[in-house]
């Protein structure tokens, strides 16, 4: 191990660590102004620990991303655990090899980065930092892998670069965002280009041609103005339900729903657009209970799972229901050619397409399926064999509004303690007086008498006196209206 440089930088001694023989007991204290502080020593490190007294790097094995410190001659002088672990090597031999040759690293364009931005011949002092980048690294067995480099420089005594800090970060999962990113922008121009230029074709139309169509025509014409418009809002829609349950802020407005009905209103709809209306099938062996969900969440579940299963399902498509102790599992199931194994667990991820499939519609249908059906506390899943047809399950809880949070228990408690001991009359009453604008007193009461144990009818009287002709007299006094119950 090289001999200690001296350099403009706080050294970085650990808690509790011995002193090393020949240092002061004395605390240190910042310069004075005008004054040059004492340069401290550059630290030093070996594979994953160091020696006593020369601990300063082994807090960098605590980091999360593979970090490795070279020297100014372009050697490794430290490397962390998961460094050693990306380059395929043992710490022990990646210390004290080249850099370059250690970790060979190029650009996009295939050029060394090395050699092409020469990381220790820069100034610490103008540019202490290397900016974030993207390279591929070689490691052991020829492969290469997308790594994220960010390095800073340690300035020595002599103001040159005594030591490159270099830390590196999977750019794997970064990739699959930005390409998700561009798939989104890709997707969402492709599925509002179609609509749009339909509704600006129809509308250019009619206003520069009016009263060269016909009635009928224009009825056409606008219909399908509609029919886009309504395309382009279910899109929004959906984009937004994904934003929603990517951050997890997906709400449901949650009430005691038959979900049968939904069935039969969306196979309905359904029906009603194909050419084939015996096509959907819907049949529930037994009676279904009702569910404490969102009616309309779950509506668009079934919409979701029916309109996947006859676009790229064939024969019938049926709807089913089997209730379990806890839950009531719905499955919708076609006759097509079913789903190769290798695409069931990416079925339900964002803009997931078979391999040589047409582009049609978002591919956000089932992913928001997916989430959806979650946050009801259910799950789903799907079954497929090949030539057998796909069969998409989902379960949802069972129970009413318990599932939101309410404790029955506790409400007839306090019911029970509220009611009277005597268990006698119950008997509520509420008068307001109010001056009438003549001067006079105008006065309404309202009274509910509750049955009494003697017996006797339950009344309920409300009396408001007010100037109206009385249908008997025909004069302007007070009259009575009474209602009884």
């Amino acid at each position: 191990m090289m001999g200690a440089t001296p350099v403009h930088s706080v050294p970085t001694a650990s808690v509790g660590e011995p002193r090393a023989e020949g240092r002061s007991e004395t605390p240190e204290c910042p310069p004075a102004p005008g004054e040059t502080p004492e340069a401290p020593q550059v630290i030093q490190g070996g594979a994953g620990s160091a020696p006593p007294g020369e601990r300063d790097l082994s807090a960098l094995d605590l980091l999360p991303d593979p970090t490795l410190v070279i020297n100014s001659d372009g050697r490794i002088v430290y490397c962390n655990t998961l460094a050693a672990r990306l380059l395929g090597e043992p710490a022990e031999r990646i210390v004290g090899q080249r850099a370059a040759q250690a970790m060979p690293l190029v650009d996009e364009a295939g050029n060394d980065w090395w050699s092409t931005v020469q990381p220790l011949a820069g100034d610490p002092r103008l540019l202490p930092r290397i900016p974030e980048r993207d390279l591929r690294l070689r490691v052991a067995g020829g492969r290469q892998r997308t790594v994220t480099l960010t390095a800073a420089r340690v300035a020595g005594a002599d103001g040159r670069t005594a030591q490159l800090v270099i830390s590196l970060r999977r750019a794997e999962r970064r990739r699959r965002l930005d390409a998700t990113r561009s798939e989104l922008v890709s997707t969402v121009s492709h599925e509002l280009r179609s609509p749009l230029t339909s509704v600006k074709g129809f509308t250019k139309t009619l206003l520069a041609k009016w009263d060269r169509f016909t009635d009928d025509q224009k009825r056409q014409m606008l219909a399908t103005v509609n029919e886009d418009a309504d395309r382009v809002t279910r899109l929004l829609g959906e984009l937004l339900d994904v934003s929603r349950i990517d951050a997890g802020r997906l709400q449901l407005r949650r009430r005691m729903v038959d979900v049968p009905e939904i069935v039969r209103r969306v196979t309905g709809r359904m029906a009603a657009r194909t050419e084939h209306a015996d096509r959907i099938v819907a049949k529930f062996n037994g009676e279904v209970p009702q569910l404490y969900a969102d009616p309309d969440k779950i509506e668009q579940v079934f919409t979701n799972l029916i309109e996947n299963a006859m676009k790229y399902g064939e024969g019938r498509v049926s709807v089913s229901a089997c209730v379990h102790d806890e839950a009531v599992q719905f499955t919708v199931a076609d006759q097509g050619a079913g789903i190769p194994p290798s695409h069931l667990v990416h079925i339900f991820t964002k803009f997931f397409r078979r391999p040589g499939e047409r582009r049609t519609g978002t591919g956000l249908g089932l992913y928001i399926t997916k989430g959806i059906v979650e946050a009801h506390g259910g799950r789903i899943w799907a079954q497929s064999e090949q030539g057998h047809g796909s069969r998409f399950h989902f379960t949802l809880p069972r129970g009413g509004l318990e599932l939101a949070g309410i404790d029955f228990d506790a409400l007839r408690a306090r019911a029970t303690a509220e009611r009277s001991p005597e268990g006698g009359d119950s008997t509520r009453a509420r008068a307001t007086a109010e001056r009438s604008p003549e001067g006079g007193d105008s006065t309404r009461a309202r009274a509910t008498a509750e049955r009494s144990p003697e017996g006797g009818d339950p009344i309920k009287a409300r009396a408001t006196p007010f100037p109206q002709p009385s249908p008997s007299t025909g004069t302007a006094e007070n009259s009575t209206e009474a209602t009884s119950t």
